[in-house]
């Protein structure tokens, strides 16, 4: 059976167990043997994420607290993804989303006040970051209704290719920036939901996404755009600027 070392609080794992009974519900992680494999299990309340590179094959496998169940994998070529258990889907994932983004930008530096969002102006979640107030607006990736309608209904499965995978993370910035001012869209973080897509937060995707799109921020008028995993771990900002990103100047 394979060992892992918990690298928060130094717990001995099993690599079957895939989180820490120490640390668990508080965000830990662990990399696992053989040398030749990186793997990372997060376990805290927003449910249990593994990640792993193999090969230059990337992996991740999310359970999330309402018993939503996702795996999936980037190769070279192509993403291959499978959902079951209960759908959380949209709306119920907001939260978790929100609170991974709100996490990230407290870990870059910035001090991070939640105020009241209208959801009826397309507001996710309103934070002040620093003295600066910003909108985050949560969409899910693919924006496909169809697939997300069919795990309702049960488990569903897909394998597309690389360009594919690109697309979906294009259209859903599209369906998002024809629908708001550029003033708006200038005080956004667009956090795209990929927590079930944990695969494609990953160089090679972001790699494949700046050379197809180019500087998405640029491009769409957001302030910022970002994938978004299940934790703050699993952030990752596209485009040249990495705005939120780094820590603020003093």
């Amino acid at each position: 059976m394979k060992r892992a070392i918990c690298e928060k609080c130094g717990e001995t794992l099993l690599a079957a167990e895939g989180w820490c009974p120490s640390c668990s519900p508080v965000l830990s992680s662990a990399s696992f043997a053989p040398a030749s494999a990186q793997v990372n299990v997060v376990a805290q309340p927003v449910g249990i994420l593994t990640r792993k590179v193999e090969d230059g094959v990337h992996s991740s496998t999310y359970h999330s607290p309402d018993g939503a169940k996702s795996s999936n994998t980037l190769s070279p070529d192509t993403f291959s993804l499978h959902l079951a258990g209960r759908s959380d889907a949209g709306k119920p994932g907001e939260a978790t989303v929100v609170h991974a983004v709100e996490t990230r930008l407290r870990e870059t530096g910035y001090s991070v006040t939640r105020l009241t969002a209208s959801d009826g102006d397309g507001e996710d979640a309103r934070v002040l970051c620093d003295d600066i107030p910003v909108t985050i607006q949560v969409t899910m990736v693919p924006h496909e209704p169809g697939l997300w309608e069919q795990w309702r209904h049960g488990s569903t499965s897909t394998e597309v290719p690389l360009p594919t995978a690109v697309g979906w993370v294009k259209k859903a910035v599209d369906h998002k920036a024809n629908r708001y001012s550029a003033p708006e869209k200038e005080a956004t973080i667009l956090a795209l939901d990929v927590r079930h897509l944990g695969a494609l937060v990953s160089p090679p995707f972001t790699e494949a996404i700046a050379a197809e799109c180019g500087d998405v921020p640029s491009t769409s008028g957001f302030g910022a755009v970002w994938l978004v995993g299940a934790t703050s771990s699993t952030c990752t900002a596209l485009g040249e600027g990495k705005r939120f990103m780094n820590r603020p100047a003093k």
